[in-house]
């Protein structure tokens, strides 16, 4: 599995945080190109009538988020990985009386 390592920045346009960190808005996507390119990618979004912004940039070994210029991640994608790759064995596994407990 290829992982990418970025830095985000985002506005919050005044959404909640967790709007703008987790909302699935319909019809978006990321894509990654070499900075020479992006002027191009731009005017052929616009003539198709497409938004395309910069999010940021791809950077080593790292995913930092930021949300109106405050950091609001910064980890490891190795880190990152194994939370997500074990996150519904540990789900699976939690026992009934802790989960009652939060």
């Amino acid at each position: 599995m290829l992982f990418r390592s970025a830095r985000v920045e985002l506005p919050s346009n005044g959404l909640p945080a967790e709007f703008v960190l987790f909302g699935e808005d319909a019809s978006r996507i990321v894509l990654s190109c070499d900075p020479a390119n992006v002027s191009r990618i731009k005017q052929v979004a616009e003539e198709h009538g497409i938004a395309a912004d910069v999010l940021g940039a791809t950077i080593p070994e790292r995913l930092e988020i930021s949300l109106d210029g405050r950091l609001v991640l910064s980890a490891p994608v190795s880190e990152l990985v194994a939370v997500y790759e074990s996150a519904l064995e540990i789900a699976l596994c939690a026992e009934p009386q802790l989960l009652a407990a939060d």
